[in-house]
C-alpha cells in the first residue's frame, strides 16, 4: 500500500506540477502493472484485466481528468468506445490514433503528448502493442497481444466499474447526462446540428441543466448564431450563477 501511495504521488507530480503527459502515461501503465503483479513480465494479459481494482482505475482516471480539464482520461475513452458501439476504427479516427489512410495504428513516437491533441488522445501507453521497446518501462506487449484487441475488454471493464457512462445505442440509462455527453462528442466531431439536438433532448429532461445550456451556447457561437448563444449563456448563469467562465463569456 505504501508502494502504491508513492506511485500515485509520482503520477500526481507529473500531471499537476510538471504537465509531463509523456512520463505520466508511462507512470499510469506502471501502476497497472504493480496492482496486477506483472512488473517482472511487463505485460498486462487480457485475463488480468478483469482483476484490475476499480479504485485504482478510478483514481488514475480522476487524476487525468482534473489535470487536463477533462480533455484526457480513461472515462472519456470508455464513453467514446460506447458511443461508437465498440467500433475501434471509428474511435481511433476520433482520437487520432492512426495515420490518415493507413492500415496501422500510430506508434509511440507519433503520439502527441500535449493538450493540442484530440479529445481522449491520452492515456496511450496502455492501449498499444509496444513491440520490443525495452526503453519504455521494459514493456514488450502491454496487453500481451498485438494491435487493438485488448482495448475492448478494458473499456468494458471501465464501463462495468462506472468509469465513464455507456453512451451506446444499447444503453439502459438514457438520462439527461446521456444526451448531454453524446452532444459533447458530436460537437467535438464537428456535427453541430446533431450536438444541438442532443443538448435539446438533455434539456427536455432537465430544464435546469446549466452545462447543457452552456455547451449548446458554445455550438451556437461557433455557427455564428450569437443571439441564441447569448440566450443560452444567460440561461446557464441563471442556474449556475457562480460560474466564472460563463460570466466571462457573457461579458464578451
Amino acid at each position: 500500500e505504501n508502494l502504491l501511495g508513492r506511485e500515485y504521488y509520482i503520477l500526481f507530480e507529473l500531471l499537476f506540477r510538471q504537465k509531463n503527459w509523456r512520463e505520466a502515461d508511462k507512470q499510469s501503465a506502471r501502476i497497472l502493472l504493480i496492482v496486477t503483479n506483472q512488473q517482472s513480465t511487463g505485460n498486462l494479459p487480457i485475463e488480468a484485466i478483469d482483476g484490475l481494482p476499480e479504485e485504482v482505475l478510478n483514481k488514475i482516471d480522476k487524476f487525468w481528468l482534473k489535470a487536463s480539464d477533462s480533455h484526457f482520461g480513461w472515462s472519456i475513452q470508455a464513453e467514446l468506445f460506447s458511443y461508437f458501439n465498440g467500433d475501434l476504427e471509428q474511435m481511433a479516427k476520433c482520437c487520432d490514433w492512426r495515420e490518415e489512410d493507413a492500415f496501422f495504428w500510430k506508434g509511440w513516437e507519433k503520439i502527441t503528448f500535449d493538450l493540442s491533441s484530440k479529445f481522449g488522445h491520452l492515456p496511450w501507453l496502455a492501449w498499444k502493442n509496444l513491440g520490443n521497446s525495452s526503453n519504455l518501462l521494459g514493456i514488450k506487449t502491454f496487453w500481451g497481444i498485438k494491435n487493438s484487441i485488448g482495448r475492448t475488454p478494458f473499456y468494458q471493464k471501465l464501463l462495468a466499474c462506472g468509469i465513464g457512462q455507456n453512451l451506446g445505442d444499447d444503453a439502459k440509462i438514457k438520462d439527461e447526462h446521456y444526451f448531454y455527453k453524446r452532444g459533447k462528442i458530436k460537437w467535438r466531431l464537428g456535427e453541430n446540428e446533431g450536438a444541438i439536438a442532443n443538448f435539446n433532448e438533455a434539456l427536455a429532461i432537465n430544464s435546469q441543466y446549466a452545462e447543457a445550456y452552456s455547451s449548446r451556447g458554445l455550438v451556437y457561437e461557433q455557427i455564428k448564431n450569437y443571439q441564441q448563444a447569448l440566450l443560452d449563456c444567460d440561461k446557464a448563469l441563471e442556474y449556475d450563477p457562480d460560474n466564472t467562465h460563463l460570466i466571462a463569456r457573457q461579458a464578451n
